[in-house]
């Protein structure tokens, strides 16, 4: 595996040297400056190669949780404890495994699955089924999935939605024109029992198709694409604020991004090499920083990626 960040290893080798040369240098001092320098990204999941990998930390070695490459496995999810996985298999059902690779059960009551993540306690998967949301597990608290009305157009479909750690409620609509081409909205609804929508559009031509939470609250990233897998323009949320969108040469699949860890991780396109797509963790602070894993590139199936 090859990572574009290699400047840690250089500091640990000078730091293990000063060691053995300096006694004011305590051991435990030198492990805490090594754990200060390591990203904070942890519980990553992803399918290469129609297998599911298992990351703990950015740097630790992925453990291969499948071993059936013959079967076509798109779209995946981790949960919190890093035990559970979901993703959708060559039937397009929810299938739901544990950390041994053992099937615990496929749902097959959801056929037309759009998006689907965890609970914060993992008790529970929801599900966009349609244009409906479904619980497996206990039903969760949170806003009703409406669609607002827009003058001049029809609402034809949820494309897709995620919950945040507190409840709050974002999702993708499509709707049709009578007149216009198709239009797409974003509507976010905090979980503060007001039921307010927050309702976001763009200039963009492109598909409103992916909307995600990441695991630090209210942190959302909104894509925009003209196909369902490959995002090229990206938007992120700040505690339900617009931040800044991001475009730039990649193109990117089920990305997450936190705030407070400064990172995205996800799948990318590089368009210098169109056809080839990889494992990243990018820095918005520190280009050095960026994590790309070489040896996880593939020229055919895009690289779905889950961050917790």
């Amino acid at each position: 595996m090859k990572l574009n960040t290699i400047k840690f290893f250089f500091v640990c080798l000078l730091l293990s040297s000063c060691e053995a040369e300096n006694p004011f240098v305590s051991k435990e001092y030198i492990e805490q400056l090594e754990e200060s320098l390591k990203p904070d990204i942890t519980n990553i999941a992803f399918i290469y190669e129609n297998d599911v990998y298992y990351l703990a930390d950015i740097e630790s070695i992925p453990q291969k949780i499948t071993g059936t490459p013959e079967n076509t496995k798109t779209k995946i999810s981790v949960s919190h404890s890093g035990k559970k996985f979901a993703f959708l298999n060559k039937d397009n059902l929810i299938e739901i495994i544990d950390s041994t690779g053992t099937v615990l059960t496929i749902l097959s009551s959801y056929t037309d699955v759009k998006s689907f993540d965890w609970s914060e306690d993992d008790s529970t998967l929801y599900i966009l089924n349609g244009n409906s949301l479904s619980f497996y597990g206990p039903d969760m608290d949170i806003p009703t999935l409406t669609s607002p009305s827009i003058p001049n157009y029809a609402f034809a479909e949820f494309t897709s939605l995620s919950i945040s750690s507190g409840g709050d409620l974002a999702y993708t609509v499509k709707y049709m024109g009578a007149i216009n081409s198709d239009t797409y909205r974003l509507i976010q609804k905090p979980n503060d029992g007001s039921d307010n929508e927050i309702i976001y559009s763009n200039n963009s031509v492109k598909d409103f198709t992916y909307v995600n939470f990441s695991s630090n609250a209210q942190d959302l990233v909104l894509g925009a694409s003209n196909s369902i897998n490959v995002l090229e323009e990206v938007y992120f949320f700040e505690d339900l604020n617009n931040f800044h969108s991001f475009t730039s040469e990649f193109d990117h699949i089920t990305p997450t991004y936190n705030s407070a860890k400064q990172f995205i991780v996800g799948g990318y396109n590089n368009s210098s090499q169109a056809s080839e797509l990889y494992l990243y963790a990018r820095s918005l602070t520190n280009s050095d920083e960026d994590y790309v894993f070489d040896s996880f590139s593939n020229e055919n199936n895009p690289i779905y990626v889950d961050w917790k």
